[in-house]
């Protein structure tokens, strides 16, 4: 009788290795697309965190441009400094994607010197301006002094 090359010992001792190699491999690669997912929705939450930061910045910009512009003006002055609790007024920008329309305070800081005789001087305002981005957890102050032209 002569024995068939699929009756020889080594052959059957490796049946199945093939497929536990395979399976590992197959884990790992999972475990890396995984890790790829993670990481790419770490930074598209992290970019809109961004926008909204943005939004919120050019909004409170354009409170406080607003602000300047209503200064010069002479309206919404007031006669207190800005405090967290205090009543701001707010400026329409009439941009649907904020969560809130950014808001501003004047606050008439005194009298600006101007000159080296400190007798003709200009009103010096204090304005803080807030905006508000797309969620309603962002949020930029701005704080500027102004002195009207």
């Amino acid at each position: 009788m002569t024995a068939s090359l699929y009756d020889l010992p080594t052959r059957r001792s490796q049946q199945g290795v093939v497929l536990v190699v395979s399976l590992i491999f197959l884990l790992l690669l999972s475990l890396l697309g995984l890790a790829s997912i993670q990481s790419a929705t770490l930074q598209e939450r992290m970019a809109g965190n961004q926008r909204d930061h943005d939004m919120a910045f050019q909004a409170a910009e354009a409170a406080l441009r607003w602000a300047e512009s209503q200064a010069k003006k002479g309206n919404a002055i007031n006669d207190t400094a800005w405090s967290e609790k205090k009543e701001m007024d707010t400026y329409n920008l009439g941009d649907i994607r904020l969560n809130r329309n950014p808001q501003y305070y004047i606050w008439s800081g005194g009298q600006a010197v101007e000159g080296d005789d400190n007798i003709n001087g200009k009103p010096l305002y204090q304005i803080t301006a807030i905006g508000y981005g797309g969620s309603p957890n962002s949020r930029v102050v701005l704080q500027s002094w102004y002195v009207p032209d």
